[in-house]
């Protein structure tokens, strides 16, 4: 089997059979596929898109060819406490990733407002 025959059916709409999906996983992981044809494939993928049968079996096979790690010993995390606010636990938001909410209208605004390119509107920039 060969990875381009594999890119070549997806990106002309084929289907990929489960021993495709099989062997190019095991062979990515195992690196002998190299990234760029991953990539290819996957761009057709996304292109193409994968039916049920190949989303399933895929991503059996990406489980699968990984470490799996048991977290049943950690348990399940319990309710808050009544009242907590989810900020009065010691996480602010710009450290978690999440959006920091703004007030007002928000800096984009006044920068297209201000953009010498567009013109600078009612405002002096």
């Amino acid at each position: 089997m060969d990875a381009i025959d594999l890119i070549l059916a997806k990106r002309d709409g084929g289907r990929l059979g489960d021993d495709q999906i099989d062997w190019f996983i095991q062979s990515y992981t195992r690196g002998e596929v190299g990234d760029e044809q991953a990539a290819a494939l996957l761009m057709a993928i996304l292109f193409r898109g994968l039916d049920p049968d190949e989303l399933v079996r895929w991503t059996e096979q990406m489980i699968a060819s990984g470490e799996r790690i048991d977290l049943g010993e950690l348990g399940r995390p319990g309710p808050r406490p009544h009242g907590r606010h989810p900020r009065q636990d010691g996480v602010d938001r710009r450290m978690a990733g999440g959006p920091v909410p703004r007030g007002g209208r928000g800096g984009a605004a006044r920068r297209r407002r201000c953009d010498p390119r567009r013109g600078s509107g009612s405002r002096p920039c």
